[in-house]
């Protein structure tokens, strides 16, 4: 009888958290997608502790990397020459993709009396390479006109929550393991930097710098808990707001569609005035 009421009183409590959870994102972040948002979140942070921790593998070898999330989730990929692999496992079901590099061979370009077309000058290469592309320059105008005295403070904010949190995950990790194998690819400098740092721990990373057969190669691991995870992913929602960020930077974005409509407008009607007075 006892058991049955301690259960039932948890499972209240679990549901009052979440009510509140769901009501505090209804007021605070938006109506029903933010009490959804935040009533999960507080759902998630009861929930996590019982899932295990996050796991991540990777291996410049390749290169090829592995995220485990405790029992229930995992994501691998793995580029090799010929294909570029992909698994997603939930649950213990599979979820794979491959790609392939390969691709057939296209004759080689001609000119107008069937010769092989003459290869481009190395400065014509090397001004293509440095030139943005359209694309790029689209992107920073439109990054450029969101981004303006009024999101100034939502973007520092954001900034700093992700600094903050990125620190934590960090030093609050169980486990972080980095292998560097012939960094330079020199023997003699691998050689120094060998005796210079050796095998190095501070707090949970462990640092060894090694030399082997002359190849880079760079091997990671990490290990932290999923609930301080979640935590830190709050954190940030919470102090950064990111969800004002983004409503200030669509403000902005269309404040100033606005200005360069109207300075357009001024513009035809200097020229027609001008026009009119010859």
């Amino acid at each position: 009888m006892r058991m049955a009421g301690a259960i039932a009183l948890l499972v209240l409590a679990v549901e009052v958290l979440v009510g509140l959870g769901f009501l505090a994102g209804w007021y605070w972040v938006g109506e029903l997608r933010g009490g959804l948002i935040v009533g999960g979140a507080v759902l998630l942070l009861i929930v996590l502790p019982w899932l295990g921790e996050l796991t991540v593998r990777f291996d410049s070898a390749g290169p090829a990397g592995a995220f485990k999330v405790s029992w229930w989730g995992r994501f691998s990929f793995r580029e090799t020459p010929e294909a570029s692999q992909f698994c997603v496992r939930v649950l213990g079901i599979p979820f794979r993709r491959e790609k392939s590099k390969l691709t057939p061979e296209a004759p080689p370009e001609t000119g107008a009396a069937g010769e092989p077309a003459p290869a481009p000058a190395e400065a014509e290469v090397d001004e293509a390479a440095e030139a943005p592309g359209p694309a790029e320059r689209t992107k920073a105008a439109n990054f450029a006109r969101r981004v303006n005295v009024d999101t100034i403070e939502g973007v520092t904010r954001m900034a700093l929550a992700g600094l903050a949190a990125a620190n934590d995950l960090v030093w609050g990790a169980r486990e972080i393991t980095i292998r560097l194998d012939d960094m330079t690819e020199h023997e003699v400098a691998d050689r120094a930097l060998r005796r210079v740092f050796g095998a190095r721990a501070a707090g949970p990373l462990d640092l060894l710098v090694m030399t082997g057969d002359g190849r880079r190669r760079v091997r990671l691991r990490y290990r932290i808990g999923l609930l301080r995870v979640a935590m830190n992913a709050v954190q940030v929602f919470v102090e950064g707001q990111p969800l004002r960020l983004k409503t200030a930077m669509a403000q902005a974005e269309e404040k100033s569609e606005d200005v360069s409509h109207g300075e357009d407008e001024a513009l035809i009607r200097a020229i027609q005035d001008a026009r009119k007075d010859e």
